[in-house]
């Protein structure tokens, strides 16, 4: 199942520069140019519209290039695994 990404979330990708970060500002379902580049998103081919949280700028990038920030992934795990401590502990 591909992943979803939602409209304001922290997220990472690959340039030639390095890793960067930025933001989710939506999900493209139709081809788009940006700065006279086509991205060729359709409904079956979804891509993200992301702004770079170094630079401002925005870029459109396929589903399997973006990921949720490693940073803010982590943080959502380790608030898991303290969530099922506390429900494992009320059951003792």
């Amino acid at each position: 199942m591909a992943k979803q990404l939602k409209k304001g979330e922290k997220v990472e990708w690959n340039t030639s520069q390095g890793e960067t970060t930025g933001t989710v500002k939506r999900k493209l379902t139709t081809p788009i140019k940006i700065k006279g580049h086509k991205a060729t998103a359709s409904k079956s081919k979804p891509e993200y519209l992301v702004e770079s949280s170094k630079s401002g700028d925005k870029a459109a990038h396929k589903v399997r290039s973006v990921e949720k920030d490693s940073k803010i992934k982590r943080c959502e795990e380790k608030l898991m695994r303290l969530r099922m401590l506390s429900v494992s502990n009320l059951h003792h």
